[in-house]
């Protein structure tokens, strides 16, 4: 199952040997970790397709994450 979302306002972030997108949507700060064949530049506007079923997500505070949770 994948999501469509647009964002404006890319940064890209160079960790190592991985690419990270910075995209603001709906009003919040998202990374996404993208394949070394993504070619964008700092400003420019995104439009990615998540696999959810491979998605992260992380609570800001304790950096727990959201889906797994522990038992």
């Amino acid at each position: 199952e994948y999501a469509r979302r647009a964002g404006a306002d890319v940064h890209v972030l160079p960790v190592g040997s991985d690419n990270f997108l910075e995209i603001e949507i709906e009003g919040r700060q998202l990374f996404f970790r993208v394949g070394k064949e993504a070619h964008h530049k700092d400003g420019d506007n995104a439009v990615l397709s998540v696999n959810v079923n491979r998605l992260h997500v992380f609570d800001k505070q304790d950096s727990q994450s959201l889906i797994w949770q522990k038992v």
